[in-house]
């Protein structure tokens, strides 16, 4: 029997806690920081992290606004970067630049916390922008950085992305990330990660050179949790959330992803991933728009999702090299009228079961897929429930209505 849905959650993100409480704490006012916006506080600053000793401190940011001319490095481990509250204190860069780089030098890095605190930098877009370079950036490219926390942050009007995380055992909790460049979130070569309870909207850039945008990106990255984030006002060939090409174990949570634009898609999965109680709103309905686009891999599971708003495009699409893409219990109110809701294209092994149409055109498609499984569904549409095409090998069940 095909087996339906993954026993068990495929992500097992590990725990990941902040930093004890240090006894050394290094006020950047102590090191000659201004806090007025216009001042180059960035010596300063810099000065504070290079004055913690080999144990680890806390470098506090009293309320203000403390302009950078260049990256802040963290380069030593068992650190806290701790603000007033994200409206007391913020980091303004000044320059396409990265505005906090924790970055290893002589040896790995670990236990670092930052919390409460505003990051902007509201430089003009250039080309030279893409998705490597972040507002906030976690670089492991030399040497290891591990155990990392970022919590209770604003990251706003950046031409940068907002995080980028190549790193592993990281947490990004309780924060609001919007008005950035590619992406809100974007992690390459990233395990072990939690992102969790954050707004991610808002995500354009002016940059012709890039053609696709999304609030979270996964890049070659194993063992992720992304859950109860609220994703929102993404632009024209933008994604909510993109799992890319070598990720896997990848576990996408109760989020709610609401779609603006054209040529828009709420997910799109990739191998080993199960995505389950989330909520994708179509919104008034655009061209080429979808909830739910399975682009290529294996296993990947949809389950417990609510699809919403108005569709005019196939709100779920399985392209031709997917194999063994699962839907359990989706439930579709407001399909497309002149569209199939579910299009199978040319997959092998597509599951659909005890799901539900409530509106529409067209049902299911099932193209010319391999081996695909229509089963207990129920659904509710003005024309036909099925299209067989040159599919093979596929069963429906009686007990779909």
């Amino acid at each position: 029997m095909h087996r339906i849905v993954h026993s068990l959650i495929l992500c097992i993100v590990v725990g990941i806690s902040g930093p004890t409480a240090f006894a050394a704490e290094f006020n950047i006012k102590d090191y000659g920081a201004v806090g007025d916006g216009v001042s180059d506080d960035r010596p300063a600053i810099q000065s504070a992290f290079n004055a913690i000793p080999a144990g680890g401190g806390r470098v506090y940011l009293p309320p203000g606004t403390y302009k950078v001319s260049a990256p802040i490095n963290i380069t030593k481990s068992n650190i806290s970067f701790i603000g007033a509250g994200t409206t007391k204190t913020t980091l303004l860069a000044d320059g396409l630049h990265q505005t906090l780089a924790v970055v290893p030098i002589a040896r790995p890095i670990s236990n670092i916390l930052i919390k409460g605190i505003r990051f902007t930098n509201p430089a003009a877009t250039s080309s030279r922008i893409g998705h490597g370079r972040g507002t906030v950036q976690l670089d492991s490219y030399t040497k290891a950085v591990t155990g990392v926390t970022i919590t209770d942050i604003v990251i706003d009007d950046t031409p940068l992305v907002g995080i980028v995380v190549g790193a592993d055992k990281v947490s990004i909790t309780n924060s609001k990330i919007h008005d950035t460049g590619q992406h809100g979130i974007y992690l390459s070569v990233a395990k072990d990660v939690k992102i969790e309870n954050n707004d991610i909207h808002e995500i354009t850039t002016g940059n012709t050179d890039l053609t696709s945008q999304s609030g979270i990106k996964i890049n070659i990255s194993t063992n992720v949790l992304v859950k109860n984030n609220r994703l929102s006002r993404f632009h024209a060939n933008s994604f909510g959330i993109l799992v890319g090409g070598s990720s896997h174990s990848i576990s996408i949570l109760s989020n709610l992803i609401n779609l603006s634009d054209e040529s828009q898609v709420g997910m799109r999965l990739y191998s080993n991933t199960i995505a389950k109680g989330n909520i994708i709103d179509g919104g008034r309905g655009f061209a080429g728009s979808s909830a739910i686009d399975i682009k290529e891999g294996e296993r990947v599971s949809v389950i417990d999702t609510r699809i919403t708003g108005n569709w005019i495009a196939p709100p779920v699409i399985v392209r031709s090299s997917a194999v063994d893409a699962q839907f359990d219990r989706v439930v579709i109110t407001n399909g497309s009228p002149t569209g199939w809701q579910f299009d199978l294209k040319s997959s092998t092994g597509p599951v659909v079961q005890n799901s539900k149409i409530l509106s529409g055109g067209y049902g299911i498609n099932l193209g010319k897929s391999t081996g695909a499984r229509i089963l207990r569904n129920t659904i509710n549409v003005d024309q036909a429930k099925y299209k067989s095409g040159l599919a093979s090998d596929f069963t429906i069940i009686d007990g779909n209505r």
